[in-house]
């Protein structure tokens, strides 16, 4: 399945990136998180680590460049 996160309002993000930062996400909804913040350019405007962990999901294709879901697989 091949699907691009809906970009969520900026308060409802804000509690996606809580809730990472927190470890109290599923893969579903860290596929969801990132596919927003690649498609917003803000992956690449966080800390550090948002751009690496985007830059992982891209290259082991849970995540395409312009931010559409490839699968649900997260090896990390």
């Amino acid at each position: 399945m091949k699907i691009k996160a809906a970009i969520p309002e900026k308060g409802q993000l804000t509690d996606m990136i809580i809730n990472f930062e927190e470890q109290q996400c599923t893969i579903e909804e860290i596929l969801e998180l990132f596919s927003v913040l690649i498609q917003t350019g803000m992956a690449w405007s966080l800390q550090g680590n948002y751009g690496r962990l985007a830059r992982h999901l891209i290259d082991q294709g849970s995540l395409s460049d312009d931010g559409t879901i490839t699968h649900e697989f997260l090896p990390f």
